[in-house]
């Protein structure tokens, strides 16, 4: 059973947004697959790593094929949450609070 975001440790989260860094590169790069190896080998992790903390949150990839780059990035951008907009308030509006009312990223 997937876990949830709440289950994972600091260092599986940190783990995925480097493979959701990997990912983006390697989608810029044209590639449409990718197997475990190139992503550890990319970030200094063992593929064993990267396969046991994505089969975490379910089954991704074919044997022999590797990962869907496309499918998986959406896949940990929901994971992550970084795929939806949240509501957030501002408390004070010093010079931090400003910048980041301004900022529109």
């Amino acid at each position: 059973m997937p876990q949830s975001m709440g289950a994972m440790s600091l260092p599986t989260v940190e783990r995925l947004s480097v493979y959701l860094r990997t990912l983006k590169e390697a989608l810029a790069e044209g590639k449409d697959y990718i197997v475990s190896t190139e992503i550890a080998r990319r970030n200094g992790f063992t593929a064993a790593q990267v396969r046991k903390d994505l089969s975490c949150f379910g089954s991704f990839g074919v044997k022999g094929k590797g990962y869907d780059v496309k499918e998986l990035i959406e896949r940990l951008e929901e994971i992550l949450g970084i795929n939806r907009r949240w509501n957030v308030a501002i408390v004070g509006l010093g010079n931090i609070g400003k910048a980041l009312v301004k900022y529109k990223g």
